[in-house]
């Protein structure tokens, strides 16, 4: 991150930097190091050092500990310099809360790893100070971050930020994707590719994001690099994003298939509601109403059978199972839910049932299987696990593309690698899916009528679309 920095211009000896969640140092030692080394081939004295080093580093940090911590870190860093100048301390992390610091300090840089996780019950204060980076009263403390970050930049400075890639297409997430691109420019997204053994007992997917807050001599029309950042911190390019001048919009993350040249966003594309369909998230949480599950070979009155995300396969059929996988014609037995009477998560017909979580090395992140008529109603419905996704068809209006041929197109390489340009997760959103850019339904049913495969089919659609 600070070799990024350093490629857009920030110098360590010059410029102040701030880290507004330093928690125990992570990136103010290294900060200081690097600071320390030029100071002292500019040959200054010890005490110059230690007051320059007060001027140019700074952090905050609301754990006691933490902060406490992160003084002695630098303090060793710093510890000859310290000792000539008859000092015990730096003194540069202020322990306090770093959404609630002044704005009023100017930082040429501000380099954090902030805090996530949503904030459930926020305070009216706290909305109403960071109103522009919450959506539809979703608060998560890295957005008040990211935002926090960017007041503290000075014009024409420079932010850089750890956070997880959800922002990019999240629906959550709309209005932070405009203060972003309202207030900065967008330099580089790095994915990191681990989403484990990066930070210590965690699983999240995380990009760095490099941003230089706007100014004098804006970039106009940017599409910022991509990288994936793979071991020791190296790095391989992956092409350039796909981000609006301005807007809520999502952002398009590039790939190295052929459908990175593929629109997708405009709006002579549908989507899926478009074409007839519904997506909603998979109903049962199994381990918080473990009472309700049971297996049996038949469900008894007032129960309904039970998908599960390990049940579905690419284009098959998904038979009804025990969590285990052990199908009706093997073991006799099939997991059943205890559903309350007219509940409306209930599914009588068809419906195409998705994977909502993957990792990164399997080769889709689109996994659909078909639940079809004939297992939808054996047993007056069924119910699906909430790691599944279902596309379902509207009630309110006819179906443009039939149900098999929408479970063949989500399997498609093509609709694969759109949705991965769209989301840097692992785990697939039910209103990304659902909004995702998809060619008229007219021009792709003629392409297929015609003989086409899914994938060619598609990428012809799409093209005449905007022709």
């Amino acid at each position: 991150m600070f070799e990024r920095l350093e490629r857009y211009g920030y110098d360590v000896s010059q410029h102040r930097l701030l880290d507004p969640a330093s928690g125990g140092a992570a990136f103010l030692v290294p900060a200081a190091r690097r600071l320390l080394d030029q100071l002292k081939r500019q040959g200054l004295s010890g005490e110059a050092v230690v007051e320059r080093a007060r001027e140019l580093l700074a952090g905050v940090e609301i754990e006691p500990g933490l902060a406490r911590l992160s003084e002695m870190l630098l303090a060793d860093v710093f510890d000859a310099e310290l000792r000539a100048a008859d000092q015990d301390s730096l003194r540069v992390v202020n322990r306090a809360n770093g959404l609630k610091i002044s704005g009023s300090e100017q930082f040429g840089a501000v380099i954090s790893n902030p805090p996530y996780g949503r904030v459930f019950r926020a305070s009216r204060a706290t909305i109403a100070r960071w109103q522009s980076v919450i959506t539809d009263g979703h608060v998560n403390t890295y957005a008040l971050f990211i935002a926090a970050a960017l007041e503290q930049a000075r014009a024409g400075g420079l932010v850089a930020v750890i956070v997880p890639t959800s922002f990019m297409s999240g629906p959550y997430f709309a209005g932070l994707r405009e203060y972003i691109l309202a207030t900065s420019e967008v330099l580089e997204i790095n994915i990191v590719e681990k989403r484990s053994e990066v930070f210590l007992d965690v699983v999240q997917d995380t990009c760095v994001l490099i941003m230089r807050k706007r100014g004098v001599g804006a970039i106009v029309d940017w599409q910022p690099p991509t990288t994936m950042v793979v071991t020791a911190g190296k790095s391989r390019p992956l092409g350039c994003a796909d981000l609006p001048v301005s807007g809520r919009r999502a952002w398009g993350l590039p790939t190295a298939s052929d459908e990175a040249e593929l629109p997708l966003f405009d709006d002579r594309l549908s989507d899926l509601w478009e074409w007839g369909y519904q997506a909603r998230s998979g109903y049962f949480v199994w381990n918080r109403s473990r009472a309700r599950l049971t297996e049996r070979s038949t469900p008894l009155a007032g129960e309904v059978p039970l998908i599960w995300a390990n049940n579905i396969q690419p284009n098959a059929r998904i038979e009804l199972q025990t969590r285990k996988g052990g199908t009706t014609a093997s073991k006799g037995q099939i997991s059943c839910v205890t559903l309350p009477a007219g509940s409306s998560a209930l599914i009588r017909g068809p419906a195409i049932v998705l994977q909502r979580t993957t990792n990164r090395s399997q080769k889709r992140r689109i996994v659909a299987g078909l639940v079809d008529a004939e297992a939808a109603n054996r047993f007056g419905g069924f119910v699906t696990e909430n790691h599944t996704i279902v596309v379902l068809p509207r009630m309110d209006t006819s179906q443009l593309v039939p149900i098999q041929t929408v479970l063949q197109l989500l399997n498609s390489s093509v609709l694969d690698a759109q949705y991965r340009r769209l989301s840097g997760t692992v785990s697939v959103s039910t209103k990304v899916l659902q909004r995702m850019g998809l060619p008229p339904a007219k021009l792709l049913l003629r392409h297929l009528d015609a003989g086409k495969d899914e994938d060619t089919a598609l990428r012809l659609a799409y093209r005449e679309a905007l022709s």
